[in-house]
């Protein structure tokens, strides 16, 4: 038990980003889980890769080095949420445990837990190469919102997690005629706009070796375009690439 207690020290509950970032829970802080029937906390968890309409969380947490008779198995067990009302399974008799609906919110630290972990500070990878002249370009029409431009400008220039140069964000609600790509996560309907902050070089140094920029080579979508400059009586949109852009130069 105790090797298992080091390795998963706390109850947490898997979130997206972007459904986080909706309801204000930061990552590695506290979060309500609740439904008609109950409710329990558990440590936030984010990543990209679970999808923004899900909250997953492990279905039968307890503390067994607290002792009997009920091993705090009500503070985050995920049973406390479920109906055994019914309809049930029936072929074992198992009540629906991934279909429930349920809302979030950030929660107060419980008595005695340890501060969340944080990322140490980084020191960024400073460029050697001129910075290249040209634009970066993001089409709304294909971005998904699965934040690989991030991860990538985090991995290309060794920076913190939540300090990535490029920056995906939520923008909306949208007019259901709006012409513009839509994502329906939890009934609201955006897009996604693009943020590059100071200190990007345009990934000058992977420009110096032939490459592109790293958020437009690992955008999963095709979504982010480099475009080296061009003169003024070339059109600046690519063959092949049409949609709204969002020009940063």
């Amino acid at each position: 038990m105790a090797v298992l207690r080091a390795r998963v020290p706390e109850p947490f509950v898997e979130l997206h980003p972007v459904t986080a970032r909706g309801h204000g829970i930061i990552d590695g802080g506290w979060a309500w889980i609740e439904t008609p029937r109950g409710r329990i906390r558990m440590r936030a968890c984010l990543h990209a890769g679970i999808d923004p309409r899900v909250v997953a969380l492990p279905h039968a947490w307890w503390f067994p080095e607290r002792g009997g008779p009920d091993y705090g198995w009500r503070e985050a067990n995920g049973n406390i949420l479920t109906d055994g009302s019914g309809p049930c399974d029936p072929a074992v008799g198992a009540v629906s445990i991934r279909s429930l609906l349920c809302r979030i919110a950030p929660a107060e630290s419980p008595p005695g837990a340890p501060a969340p972990w944080r990322e140490p500070e980084r020191t960024p990878r400073l460029t050697t190469a001129a910075i290249p002249p040209g634009r970066l370009a993001l089409l709304h029409d294909r971005c998904i919102g699965c934040l690989a431009c991030e991860i990538a400008c985090n991995q290309e220039h060794d920076l913190p997690a939540a300090q990535s140069w490029i920056q995906a964000r939520p923008e909306g609600p949208m007019p259901a005629n709006g012409g513009l790509a839509r994502q329906n996560e939890g009934g609201l309907e955006f897009r996604w706009r693009l943020n590059l902050l100071d200190g990007c070089d345009r990934c000058a140094d992977r420009q110096a070796r032939g490459l592109p920029p790293s958020c437009a080579q690992h955008c999963i979508a095709a979504a982010i375009a480099w475009e080296p400059a061009i003169p003024p009586h070339l059109p600046s949109v690519p063959p092949g690439l049409p949609g709204e852009r969002a020009l940063l130069g």
